[in-house]
């Protein structure tokens, strides 16, 4: 298992925002899938669709995945719709394939899924504090609590109310993120197959609504909040005021070959 890394120690690298996909639990008590393709340039395809997602038991039979070499800066530009279902209507995205991708030079990346029913780093080690940049944490945050107090201060410039811990989701987040390192893989779908609403479940989530956000290669909490806010979809995720639980993982291994280290996992619920 790779041993986890500090979350300052990394060479820049631009951010990069990939794919969202979205769970609801429709009126009819099944659970459908949408996901968003967040821009993989002009020359990338939109796909969109429904599919009925399988028990949470349950792996999916083939991942379907795409490969980009990305060498500037991507930023996500899924459509936003509403789908009507038993719980408050949701914001989701278009659907979009889970994106695998082996960048031909050191970058970082993002990317959402979001379905319908929370990782620590050393001291700063600067020798004063005037010395640190305004991306770090202070000194002894954790960067996952810190993840979590960007995210209610976007929130609360929204008008939505703070999300709090949830240590199933908690679970859920930061084994996506390690397994993600471990696996040299940039995907909402893990190594075993699961979806993250699955991955959820087994971590003992019981809501009714979920979403997740992945980015790879950002060199603090500061920075991966940039990243994700600057993404349609995924800032629709964070500002979604019906949620109000929140798991947030890390683990400061890389990804693959060419990707900064750092892996970033939030997941979403409701109590």
């Amino acid at each position: 298992m790779r041993p986890r890394r500090d979350a300052h120690g990394r060479s820049g690298a631009a951010p990069l925002l990939a794919a969202a996909v979205v769970l609801v639990l429709g009126a009819a008590g099944g659970f459908v899938l949408w996901g968003g393709l967040d821009g993989r340039r002009a020359s990338s395809q939109m796909h969109t669709g429904l599919d009925h997602l399988p028990p949470a038991t349950a792996s999916p039979s083939r991942t379907d995945s795409a490969t980009t070499s990305p060498a500037t800066p991507i930023t996500a530009t899924p459509t936003v719709v509403t789908v009507t279902a038993t719980p408050p209507p949701i914001p989701v995205a278009e659907r979009a394939e889970p994106v695998t991708a082996t960048p031909s030079s050191r970058s970082s990346r993002s990317s959402t899924a979001r379905e319908t029913r929370s990782t620590t780093p050393s001291p700063s080690t600067s020798s004063s504090s005037s010395s640190r940049t305004s991306d770090e944490p202070a000194p002894g945050r954790d960067v996952r609590a810190e993840v979590v107090r960007l995210t209610n201060a976007e929130r609360a410039k929204a008008g939505c109310g703070p999300v709090r811990t949830d240590q199933a989701l908690r679970r859920a987040a930061d084994g996506h993120a390690s397994d993600m390192v471990r696996h040299r893989s940039f995907s909402h779908t893990g190594s075993d197959g699961s979806t993250a609403f699955q991955r959820m479940r087994r971590a003992g989530y019981d809501g009714f609504a979920a979403a997740e956000n992945i980015a790879a290669g950002q060199a603090s909490p500061a920075a991966v909040m940039r990243s994700w806010m600057s993404s349609a979809g995924h800032r629709a995720n964070i500002l979604n005021c019906s949620f109000n639980r929140i798991g947030v993982g890390y683990d400061g291994g890389s990804v693959g070959d060419g990707y900064g280290d750092g892996a970033w996992v939030q997941d979403f619920g409701i109590s």
